[in-house]
């Protein structure tokens, strides 16, 4: 029997001042690491990730308008989190687990 692969997909907005959890639970029975994308989906924010703490001066992946990051074979926690230069803009995810 195969196994069940989840996929979905969602906006987060996100805040100028904390960081907001990218994967969110949506109570799916995941017993493996998640692989997934982050699309910086608005016009002129930047937007960064990172850990929990994560700020526009210390993060690990900054996403400039219209950019694309993939994360392969993640896992959920500790999670990744991004923070924005302009409050109130989106990111698009895509999210695949088993």
């Amino acid at each position: 029997m195969r196994e069940p692969i989840y996929v979905r997909h969602y906006k987060l907005s996100l805040s100028d001042s904390s960081g907001t959890a990218i994967l969110s639970d949506f109570g799916d029975d995941v017993r493996y690491n998640v692989s997934f994308t982050v699309q910086n989906i608005d016009a002129a924010a930047i937007v960064y990730i990172g850990a929990e703490g994560v700020t526009s001066s210390s993060y690990g992946v900054r996403l400039d308008p219209g950019a694309v990051v993939n994360f392969d074979e993640m896992p959920r926690y500790p999670g990744l989190y991004a923070i924005s230069d302009t409050a109130d803009s989106e990111i698009a995810i895509l999210r695949m687990s088993k």
